[in-house]
Parts: structure tokens; sequence; C-alpha cells
């Protein structure tokens, strides 16, 4: 990969530049009208610092002063940038300019030498004398008005996070990500107003935070949800804030509000880079990536709050992945379920499937819903290191320490079967009490081998479910019980009722339906409510994105960047999936007569000695087609779905010329529709969020 795209990406100030629109075929001499908008990516561009450090009486004597630099040795610790891109429909000219969003933050850490908040990675430090004349160079320039509340509460605001919001019969850019801080931009001027503080009140004020950088926007609702992890000196939480806009659920709300939504307690002190939402239910994926329970607040701080060095993924092959599904309804947490352990980034998509409905304890009618969750899934946290600043500036990833083994990703559907709006009655709290899920969570999370003791014993509980023979009790076997009356037993009991009654139970199952259990997951035998999946694709995708019409729906087509599973490189191709198909599209940047769904077999994986001249540089953007006529296709190669019925807007770099581009593609037939080179010497990073805002 080159280095340009993970160099230190310098501010501009300059106004938008025209730059020409080259399209594909004649028909697209000028850029779409529907296509008509400002596409805008963000990315990290700044590493690197040249900070003031503290001045002894010595270096005062010498008319020596200290230098410092500091490195942030992980791409998602740089400072963010925005690249805009306004495409103006119906002509071949687009106006394109960019700018560092952060300021504040950067001067902050340039004027102090210091790093205040959790990063991701371990910040590098180095100290240098220098003279007093060529550190003048470095001063730092105080910006207006920094005594104003607003200016210091963005002091700490680095957005790594951005997309669209709709309220007030307009389209707003909402940037957020790895701060305490949810702001709207002008996507004309960059300019910022804060919307949103995701620091409540009531959290404890020694504790460290790690803010989820991906947000979760429900158009339906107008509301945006966030996960902060509080990582206390004795225990963690998972605090969920909502940050609702103004719309027909809010009559009475003129302006964005940010509120505590629902908190889960005693948690393990895990990274997660993603969660979920869908109609009726947040879901958070825990995964065995964390710094444990008790004692992870001192972790964090004797690691200078570097998550990258404080958390490591579990190696216990009994610690599993915990998924906690809190009801929007009532705002509780209403079932936990586990998985067998890996570790993702990214989530492709959630929704609900089917609805029945159940008659509970009391008699009342209660409605239970599948829930769907699609992720990028790894068998570890490897894939962490590959985003090492170091890793990614090497010219080729053959060249450094990786493993090979750490791109190896699947697409997979998790299910969370039979899930309510309202708790069970057998997890309620009695008035006072704790709840029953709080502490079956506590104790699985502090003591993971509870969870399987053997590797015999989900075989023999597999074997008696299957042949329908009672499994003969253990004598040896404690029952703990998260409260010592008789109510709570009778709680147990009622859940245990409850678990047996899903599992396989019919006596009269053949020999061959036993071995398919063999063959296949023993994920529910293993746990008490188990998230089993399916793999939709084995073709290896990071950075995937739908259209955003079918999230939290049922959909069909993936879009994102393809790597090797074998070869040491990095991302080679933008690539389509349909997951009814399991078929893979790729685009050829290099050809544009090509017909990707002419192609056979799948993928063409590049061999080392094949020269990748055009590769993708950042995140597709799927912009819906806007059209009061639809088109009809007559070809019998592509289904024709309103789905994929618009464009990609991807980032590429050209290796061979050294230029960014911008590459606009046909999300139907998976052609080029056109393209906008950047000038000379101008790079775009590599981004990591984008989005569009139609004219």
């Amino acid at each position: 990969m080159s280095v340009e795209l993970f160099r230190n990406q310098e501010d501009s100030n300059a106004p938008p530049a025209p730059l020409k629109w080259i399209g594909s075929t004649n028909e697209n001499k000028t850029i779409p009208e529907w296509l008509s908008g400002i596409y805008l990516q963000i990315g990290p561009s700044y590493f690197d610092f040249n900070a003031k450090g503290e001045t002894t009486v010595k270096q005062l004597q010498q008319s020596l002063v200290q230098l410092k630099i500091i490195h942030f040795r992980h791409w998602f610790d740089g400072i963010s940038h925005v690249h805009r891109l306004e495409l103006q429909g119906g002509t071949d000219v687009a106006l394109w300019n960019h700018s560092v969003i952060s300021k504040p933050y950067q001067e902050r850490i340039i004027e102090t030498g210091n790093i205040d908040q959790t990063t991701f990675g371990v910040v590098g430090i180095e100290n240098h004398e220098v003279s007093s004349a060529i550190i003048d160079s470095f001063k730092f320039k105080p910006p207006q008005n920094d005594n104003s509340d607003l200016n210091k509460e963005k002091v700490c605001n680095n957005n790594l996070g951005i997309q669209t919001v709709n309220y007030g019969n307009k389209e707003h850019v909402i940037v957020t990500g790895n701060s305490s801080i949810i702001e709207e931009i002008n996507p004309m001027d960059y300019t910022s107003t804060k919307i949103g503080e995701l620091t409540h009140s009531s959290f404890y004020p020694t504790s460290r935070f790690v803010y989820t950088p991906f947000k979760k926007y429900d158009p339906e609702t107008n509301e945006l949800f966030s996960l902060v992890l509080e990582v206390g000196k004795v225990s963690s939480s998972f605090h969920v804030l909502c940050t609702t806009f103004p719309s027909d659920k809010y009559p009475e709300r003129k302006e964005p509000q940010t509120n505590l939504f629902t908190t889960i307690a005693n948690v393990r002190a895990g990274y997660v880079h993603n969660f979920a939402i869908t109609e009726h239910f947040i879901i958070i994926m825990n995964c065995p990536y964390h710094a444990g329970t008790i004692g992870s607040g001192l972790k964090f701080s004797l690691n200078q709050g570097s998550i990258q060095k404080t958390m490591k993924f579990s190696d216990l092959k009994d610690e599993n992945a915990i998924c906690y599904v809190i009801s929007r309804e009532n705002k509780a947490l209403v079932r936990s379920f586990e998985s067998a352990s890996f570790f993702f980034l990214n989530i492709v998509n959630s929704f609900e499937g089917s609805v029945h409905e159940e008659v509970n304890p009391d008699g009342i009618p209660e409605k239970k819903y599948d829930i769907y969750l699609d992720v990028v899934a790894y068998s570890d946290a490897k894939v962490l290191n590959i985003f090492e600043v170091d890793q990614l500036r090497t010219q080729s990833l053959g060249d450094n320490t990786i493993n090979k083994d750490a791109w190896s990703n699947t697409v997979r559907r998790y299910c969370l079967p039979g899930v309510s709006c309202i708790e069970d009655e057998t997890v309620r709290a009695e008035p006072g009490g704790i709840a029953y899920w709080e502490q079956v969570v506590k104790d699985k999370v502090e003591n993971p081998s509870s969870i399987v003791n053997s590797i015999v014993k989900p075989f023999a509980k597999l074997y008696y479910t299957a042949s329908g023979i009672p499994q003969p009790e253990d004598p040896n076997a404690a029952v703990t019980s998260p409260k010592s009356n008789s109510d709570s037993n009778i709680k147990l009991e009622a859940l245990d009722a409850s678990s047996k009654r899903k599992s396989v139970s019919n006596a009269s199952l053949e020999s061959n339906g036993l071995k398919s259990k063999f063959d296949g997951s023993d994920l529910n035998i293993r746990f008490e409510y188990p998230a089993s999946f399916q793999h939709l694709s084995n073709t290896t995708i990071e950075f995937p994105c739908i259209n955003s019409e079918y999230n939290y729906k049922d959909y069909r087509f993936i879009y994102g960047l393809f790597h090797p599973k074998k070869e040491k490189v990095f991302f080679t191709h933008l690539i389509k999936l349909d997951i009814q198909t399991m078929r893979v599209i790729k685009f050829d940047p290099l050809d544009i007569t090509a017909d990707p769904y002419k192609q056979e077999g799948d993928v063409v994986i590049p061999m080392m000695n094949e020269k990748v001249i055009i590769v993708p540089a950042g995140a597709p953007t799927f912009v819906p087609r806007i059209s009061d006529v639809v088109e009809v296709i007559d070809t019998d190669d592509i289904d024709y779905t309103t789905e994929d019925d618009g464009a990609l807007i991807v980032p590429f770099f050209d290796l061979l010329n050294r230029r960014s581009l911008i590459i606009v593609v046909d999300a139907k037939t998976f052609r080029e529709i056109g393209r906008i080179t950047l000038p000379n010497n101008e790079f775009m990073p590599f981004g990591s969020q984008s989005t569009f805002c139609h004219a």
C-alpha cells in the first residue's frame, strides 16, 4: 500500500477547486442529474506532532527549549480530515477541497505535549532539546474566543465518523467518532456546532471512557444511538445514549437533545468497535478482546490510556462472546446470548425476522422476535495490528511481521431467537434486589470457565438430548444461585425449564439427525441462550456498505473492499456480494468496457507477480437513484431489483502514477459511470467513513 494514503495530510484553506468529470461512455459525458449533491469522506490524516515540552532552568540558561515529537502509532488515533466533493448534476464539473476538522484537539496536543484521553494504540513520545529560534516555528496560536465554553469542550474532540440525518426538511451532516462530543458541520465551510455530549453527569468522574466510533441512526424515529464503555477502578459499564432530533415523534423538540438511554452494569471492559439496532432492540456484541473486569481502570492508567496495550484477545477456549439485547421500548436488558469467541470491526446490517406470539406465565400474549445480525467476523483480533501506522506505511504488507491469517474473515449471520421486548418473569428483580440477568452476566464475565467446564460435557448433553434418554444427575455439580432464598431457586428452575423447551427433545430422532448435530455447530447445546450463526460468504471483505434504505431490513447486496486471504497485501478490489446466490462480482478500474457479470468464477486473486495499478483507498458509499422514471434493464444476467438501483462512490489510488481519484460505479451493472482525478500531489487519506447529501 502506498505511503501517501497514511502520511501526515496538511490542512488546506483553499476554496473549492473545479475538477473535470471524465465519463466512461457518451451517455455519461456529464454527471447524472440524480447524483447532484455533496460527497464527504472522513479519515485519519495526521499522526506526528511537534509539541512544546517543559523548559528546565538549565535549558533557559543555554537558550534551549525542549521539543516533543508525538507519534500516534495506530490508524484509529489519527486526526480527522474531511474531503469534500460537490457533484453538479448535468455538468462535467465537480468542486473539491479538504480540511482538518479537529483543529482544537490538534492544537491542544501541540501546546501541552500531552494526550489526556483514551487512545487506541500506544502513543510514542520523543524528547529533544533545540534552540529557541527553531521552536518559534512550532509556537501555538490560540484560537479566537478561547475562553468560551464551546471551544473548551471542542478541545478534546477527535471525530472519525460521519453520517447524514434528516430534520427540519433538510439533510444535516453529523460527525462523531472516538470522542465525547457529537457535532454538526456545515458541508460548505466546515464550521461546527455542538449538538450532543456523551459524558453524562451520572458517570463517575475518575473513570476512563471508550467511545464506540460507529453510531446508529434510525431514520424512522430520528434517533442517533451512541455507546460508551465506562472503565472504573472496580467495575465497568456500558452506557447507551440517544440523541433525538426534531421529528413527528418529538413535536415539541426544536433542537437535537442527548440523554442517557440505559446502562448495563458489571460488564467486562471489552472494546466494541460497532453495535447494532433494529426496530425494537439495541444489540451489543462484547467479544473476548478485553481488559477483564476487576482493576481495569488501574490497567488503563498504568498503560497511559491505550486500548491496544491494555486489552488482549483471550486465549481461553471457553471464554465466549457475550451479546446483550436491550429493548428500545422499556430501555432494559431483556436477554443475553453467548457465542464462540470471535472478533469483528464492522457490522453489515441487522434486522428482525419472523415474529411469533407466546403466552407468558401471567397468561398475557407476548410477541417474540428473531433478530439477525450480519458481521464481518475474524477468529481473533490480529487484524488490529494491520492498522498500525508503521505497518500501513510499508510498501507491501509482505514486508511486515503480521501473521498471514490475520486477514482471514467471513460474513456471518448470527441468529438471536425468541426475544421479547419486555423482561421475562424469570429475570425480573425483586423490589430492592438485583436483577437475575445482571447477576448471571456478572458471574459469567468474572468466571468464564463456568460456561463450559470440560470438552466432554457438551457432547454428553448432546447425546442425551438427541436420544431422548434422561441425563443422569452429576453428583459433583453445584448449583449457584444469585440469591439464597427459595424464590430465586424457583426462578432458576423456571429459566432452566424454558431453556429445555428450546432444546431438541424428540426421542425418535434418526441416527443421521444425531450425526448432523455432531457435524454442525454445538452452540445450541453448549450455551443456555446460544447465538448460532451461518456463513453468508467466505470471500474476504471489509468496510462493507449496503443501500441505506435497507438498513434494519432484510436485504440482498453487500459492497466492500476485497483482500486476498493468503498473500500479505492490502485491499485490491471493490466487490459486490449477492448473499442470495452467493455470487461475487469484481469491479475492474482498469477496463471500463468490461462486463463483470460476464466473467465466470469467483474473484480473481492477484498473484505476487501480478501488478495491480489502481487499488481502492477508502470505504465505498452507496447513493440510491432518485428518479420518477424506473429504468428497466433488459438482460438475463442481472436480476432487476430496486435495492441495487443506484451508484457507489469509491476513492481509489493509482500506484503507478501516484495520484488519488474518485470513481463512480453503477451498483447494478457494476460498471463505471465516470471518474474524477485529484490534482497532482493532493492525496486523499484512506477514509474510514463517508456520506452523501443530496443537493
